[in-house]
């Protein structure tokens, strides 16, 4: 079992390294994490303060909410990049069926951008 997650992971590690290697593909990640950041921070302070709340939770919340909301921003903006990588790809080679990958990227950017939809919209969809 554990050769089969080495493998994995090795090809995670490949992918991204291909994905990256390009400087566009690293700013156009960044742009998008900082873009969900703010969008997080917009609709963040249309329901309250820092000053609320961080005076209403407990320190253990506020540090774990605040960090992975940064950690999703940077996955959305890893996985949205990917699925950009992958359609240019397509692109570039059009024979190859395109159906089952687009579905794939528009599921795995729903996963990536909502927790809530990854945890209980995803299984009910397959």
């Amino acid at each position: 079992m554990s050769t089969y997650i080495e493998k994995i992971i090795e090809n995670q590690k490949k992918s991204l390294h291909t994905v990256f290697k390009d400087t566009l593909y690293v700013v156009f990640a960044i742009s998008l994490a900082l873009n969900f950041v703010a969008l997080d921070y917009v609709i963040f302070s249309q329901s309250t303060t820092f000053r609320i709340f961080f005076s209403q939770n407990s320190l253990f919340y506020n540090r774990t909410s605040i960090i992975l909301s940064l950690l999703i921003a940077v996955l959305f903006g890893i996985s949205i990049t990917m699925v950009a990588f992958i359609l240019k790809q397509r692109k570039k080679n059009p024979e190859q069926s395109t159906g089952s990958s687009i579905l794939g990227s528009i599921f795995g950017v729903i996963a990536s951008g909502c927790p809530v939809c990854g945890a209980l919209l995803l299984p009910l969809l397959g």
